[in-house]
């Protein structure tokens, strides 16, 4: 088989008239602290078959690595190749979500995938280490706000909450310059808001 497409992205999915959609490639992932864990990937791949590999089943591993080549996690499955129109090749898409991958440190690691344990193609994802910046008040209100949270004030402390998911919750300090966890926990509650969004479209 020949590898086609090769990516991560935050979204995909396959219309009923077989379209492949993809939104959001990236290859970069960003955190303040190690260890940290992705709420969700989305590894996409389009694989070429040969017209005499109609109907045979082909099984496929990913792996993912880190630079020791240590082995974060796997996962395996199966696939029939499908017939082709006239005389064009079968193509095959995969997509697969992986959900909370953690990632111990930074640095490159590698999506490889084996199709019948032979080595096929490999992806990059760049895990990089920021500084959490010297967010104020209005800062992080900005970044709420911006997402559809909606903010209470009260007299010693502000209530943040997500009028559609209202577990998604904080509680901010009346202080002008915020600690750096404050930050960093927003951060959390946004992607753990995009992967709601996400499921509840599905």
């Amino acid at each position: 088989m020949k590898p086609l497409l090769f990516l991560t992205a935050d979204y995909a999915n396959i219309t009923r008239d077989g379209k492949l959609n993809v939104m959001g490639i990236f290859n970069d992932v960003f955190s303040y602290n190690f260890p940290t864990r992705h709420p969700s990937i989305y590894l996409v791949g389009k694989l070429g078959a040969e017209l005499e590999e109609y109907g045979q089943i082909r099984h496929f591993t990913i792996k993912l690595l880190d630079e020791d080549t240590n082995q974060i996690m796997d996962v395996a499955g199966q696939f029939v190749i499908p017939k082709s129109e006239s005389s064009r090749r079968p193509e095959v898409n995969l997509i697969l979500e992986l959900k909370d991958v953690v990632f111990p440190k930074a640095g490159v690691y590698q999506f490889v995938l084996l199709i019948e344990k032979n080595r096929e193609c490999e992806l990059s994802l760049y895990v990089n280490q920021i500084e959490a910046p010297n967010w104020k008040m209005a800062d992080l209100e900005s970044l709420y706000e911006g997402f559809g949270f909606i903010i209470k004030h009260g007299q010693n402390h502000d209530i943040v909450k997500h009028p559609n998911f209202p577990h998604l919750r904080s509680t901010l300090p009346r202080h002008i310059q915020l600690a750096k966890g404050h930050v960093e926990y927003a951060v959390k509650l946004v992607d753990k808001l995009s992967e709601l969004q996400k499921q509840s479209e599905g």
